[in-house]
């Protein structure tokens, strides 16, 4: 039987941009580019079989690290913890290897199957994926007329499980929060950026092409993320330090500069009552939403302290939130915000902790690895990361490299940028995107030390 594997890797990595296509089982969310991704794991196991390529040092790594998820969920999975919410710790623990083992097969397939087709089917993918940003950006920019239409409200809300912007203006892109929205727009940002500074249009024209820029970088500064603006940032001064470094310094060359530099500050001077608003709240400790943030970020560090070789199993976060809480309390010096009432406003920790909505977690998931893996699985994700950096940073700047590998060499570059710092910015098992780019990057590295023979 012919199947097209690729065709298929390339709908979930489709999909993993829509954000919250969700489905309900037992009251848990499941998203369907996992059952997507079971569909394509079952016909590859039925026709011939997983296979698991561990000649590369990082899937090592990540086989090493899958194993520590593994021992400490089993471990965890019979702690003596009550239910928190109706959820079980051993119905969390097995989510959370479920959500885990997918991820880390798709990436054994990703470097399984990548080949000089493959990324070109790649490309094309991400146009699609651009593309449909582009139509939802503008019926949603229209929000206000084309929620009068019924079919158009319909449309647009088929991409929304929970209270989206259809009804909040534009906010949340497909209906997912807002700092998730910033990582698939700057992922999408970083491909037609590397694309556009190496002469190579994606759309005919490079006109379109700036076009487009513009949009996409239109929408990181509408959706008021703060961890979007950071990154935003971190990444422009990666592009601009690493083209400084590695392009011939021609008339050319300043005048993109130039032009790019101006089309930025523009953007920053157009919305910088929304920028200094949000920015400010990162080191507003009476502020009540970075208050839980911190809250929690301390509960992940004193968790891993208290557990630090193999945690307290993943996505069990929550089972012991409460009782961190109460012990951080009690350190006289460390004086945390947990005040349940301040000027009459509700402090989110009562939301997470008491109420029947919000679910607690990490801080980010770096902090969550440690908390619930341990100080080990840590260190060996963290060595994973910086490993991937450097060398995806080395291919990028190779100048061996034809055009269309240096995009793709440059582009993958700059979305791990992006995902390594929304590792920082907030923890989600679930968020495959993250873990795609991982594969994307361990998968081109060894695409071009076959091809180029270096």
């Amino acid at each position: 039987m012919n199947i097209k594997i690729n065709s298929i890797i390339y709908l979930i990595i489709f999909f993993s941009f829509l954000g919250h296509f969700g489905i309900k089982i037992l009251g848990q969310n499941i998203y369907y580019y996992y059952i997507i991704e079971i569909f394509l794991l079952s016909i590859i196991l039925f026709n011939r079989g997983i296979r698991i390529d561990s000649s590369s040092f990082e899937i090592k790594l990540l086989l090493t690290f899958f194993l520590l998820v593994i021992i400490s969920s089993i471990i965890n999975v019979f702690a003596d913890v009550p239910d928190f919410k109706g959820h079980s710790i051993s119905t969390s623990s097995l989510k959370a290897i479920i959500y885990i083992a997918l991820n880390f097969l798709m990436i054994n397939l990703i470097i399984y199957y990548g080949d000089e087709r493959f990324f070109e089917g790649l490309s094309k993918t991400l146009k699609y994926v651009i593309i449909f940003y582009l139509i939802y950006f503008a019926l949603e920019s229209y929000h206000d007329y084309f929620q009068k239409n019924d079919i158009i409200n319909y449309f647009l809300n088929i991409f929304h499980i929970s209270s989206g912007s259809i009804n909040k203006g534009f906010i949340n892109l497909l209906g997912h929060e807002h700092s998730n929205s910033s990582i698939f727009v700057l992922i999408l940002y970083s491909f037609m950026v590397a694309n556009i500074l190496n002469q190579k249009k994606v759309f005919g024209s490079s006109l379109t092409d700036l076009f487009i820029i513009i949009i996409l970088t239109l929408s990181i500064f509408l959706m008021e993320s703060k961890l979007g603006y950071l990154i935003f940032g971190i990444l422009n001064f990666f592009i601009f330090i690493q083209k400084s470094i590695n392009t011939k310094k021609n008339l050319r060359y300043f005048l993109s500069l130039f032009f790019f530099l101006l089309l930025l500050y523009f953007f920053y001077q157009f919305f910088d009552y929304k920028i200094q608003r949000a920015m400010n709240l990162i080191v507003n400790y009476n502020h009540n939403s970075f208050n839980i943030r911190a809250n929690f970020a301390l509960s992940s560090i004193y968790i891993m302290l208290q557990n630090p070789f193999l945690g307290i199993g993943v996505n069990n976060f929550k089972f012991y939130l409460k009782d961190t809480i109460t012990s951080l309390e009690s350190i006289e010096w460390l004086n945390i915000k947990t005040t349940r009432n301040i000027d009459g406003q509700e402090l989110e920790l009562h939301t997470y902790l008491d109420n029947a909505t919000a679910m607690p977690d990490p801080a980010n998931l770096l902090l969550g690895i440690g908390a619930e893996m341990g100080v080990i699985a840590l260190i060996i994700f963290l060595i994973l990361l910086f490993k991937l950096f450097f060398k995806s940073y080395s291919y990028s700047k190779n100048k061996q490299l034809n055009k269309s590998d240096t995009v793709l060499a440059q582009f993958l570059f700059y979305s791990l940028i992006v995902i390594i710092c929304s590792f920082a910015g907030f923890y989600q098992w679930y968020f495959i995107i993250q873990w795609i780019i991982i594969g994307l990057n361990i998968c081109f590295c060894a695409y071009v030390r076959t091809k180029y023979k270096t």
